[in-house]
């Protein structure tokens, strides 16, 4: 994990790392659905437009 979060910040700029996390996940199987699931948390509760787009429906 250490050599992705090294080439991640090395190839990145500051601030768009800043809250960044890399993490491993036990459940290879879910792992894509977790980190899904994390971005679309991380969408909704920050992008006003989204939850706009959300309520609407």
């Amino acid at each position: 994990m250490s050599g992705i979060r090294e080439r991640v910040w090395a190839r990145t700029q500051p601030l768009a790392t800043s809250s960044l996390r890399i993490e491993s996940c036990d459940d290879e199987a879910s792992s894509g659905v977790i980190g899904l699931a994390h971005v679309a948390i991380d969408r909704g509760l920050t992008s006003l437009e989204f939850l706009r787009d959300f309520a609407r429906r």
